[in-house]
């Protein structure tokens, strides 16, 4: 199943670049917690991984991450079924938390509270 994801050109180069992104985000994420948006691309990778895993297990094909700004291929319309709106949902909800949870590792290795939500329902 992930062999057949990875044949593809761009996911192999979506791969590359969130590895390098990745080690990228640990050592700046020292320097200042503000390069943990760098985290991004490995947490939208994973998510977009978990969530073809669920769609090839539960639903028996693959995710197609649903795009409003038209940057689905003709064929990726087609075969767009319910499922793939849910699963792009939980796909972004999954990235964000990803984001925030490397926001908060960077703020622990460099002290601060950058990553921090400050408002008065939290408190």
């Amino acid at each position: 199943m992930m062999k057949a994801l990875l044949r593809e050109p761009g996911t192999k180069r979506f791969v590359l670049l969130a590895i390098a992104f990745a080690l990228l985000t640990v050592p700046l994420g020292r320097v200042h917690p503000v390069f943990a948006l760098l985290s991004v691309v490995p947490a939208s990778l994973i998510a977009y991984l978990l969530c073809d895993v669920i769609s090839r297990i539960v639903f028996g094909k693959e995710f197609i991450f649903v795009s409003k700004f038209g940057l689905n291929r003709p064929e990726e319309k087609a075969a767009i079924k319910r499922s793939d709106y849910v699963l792009t949902l939980v796909c972004a909800m999954l990235v964000i938390i990803g984001l925030f949870l490397v926001g908060e590792g960077c703020d622990r290795f460099h002290g601060t509270d950058v990553w921090k939500w400050d408002l008065p329902w939290f408190k």
